[in-house]
């Protein structure tokens, strides 16, 4: 079998490792379980689901108004999550949980969404439209658009120093400082 088909969730009952069997090394159990087929699009759903959640709890509309308006009409105009799915999935994947990864994740997206912001500027594509909708700085004007790029950057790093729960603070200083630098 090529190793294109391997996953961690579908492991071939016939598949040998250093001459051992995976029944020798699976119980029935494990061997069952195996079985079963990750469904991506389903996970994929449900993380884009508990990501949009969570950056609409964490951008709030309140003072100031107009800037954070700008914020959450750019961030919550939809998207597939990639970015922060791959994260929240990182975690998952060395037995970490989706709460913990959360705020990481959606700091991931906060980059992203103030990158896009930036680049529909006026001095830089000049777009009128992203996803189908009006940009930002078509709906809230060049000056307070380039206000919520940088307020959306500083507050992903805010958010992740806050919302963070269960981690060294250490580690987390150092996964801002790796999205500063990204």
């Amino acid at each position: 079998m090529p190793i294109s088909h391997f996953s961690p969730y579908h492991i071939p009952k016939t598949f040998i490792f250093s001459s051992i069997s995976v029944s020798a090394i699976l119980t029935k159990e494990e061997q069952e379980e195996s079985k079963s087929i990750f469904n991506f699009k389903a996970y994929m759903l449900e993380k884009a689901s508990s990501v949009n959640k969570s950056l609409e709890e964490a951008v709030l509309l309140r003072e100031p108004f107009k800037i954070r308006e700008s914020m959450r009409y750019s961030l919550l105009a939809g998207g597939k999550r990639v970015r922060p799915i791959l994260c929240i999935a990182s975690c998952e994947l060395v037995g970490g949980q989706e709460s913990t990864a959360m705020p990481a994740a959606c700091a991931v997206e906060m980059i992203h969404t103030m990158t896009l912001m930036h680049d529909d500027l006026p001095f830089l594509d000049n777009d009128d439209l992203r996803r189908g909708k009006l940009t930002s700085h078509k709906v809230f004007g060049e000056d307070v658009d380039v206000l919520a790029v940088d307020a959306l950057l500083l507050f992903s790093f805010e958010h992740m120093a806050t919302a963070t729960k269960g981690v060294p603070s250490k580690w987390i200083v150092r996964v801002i400082g790796e999205l500063a630098k990204s």
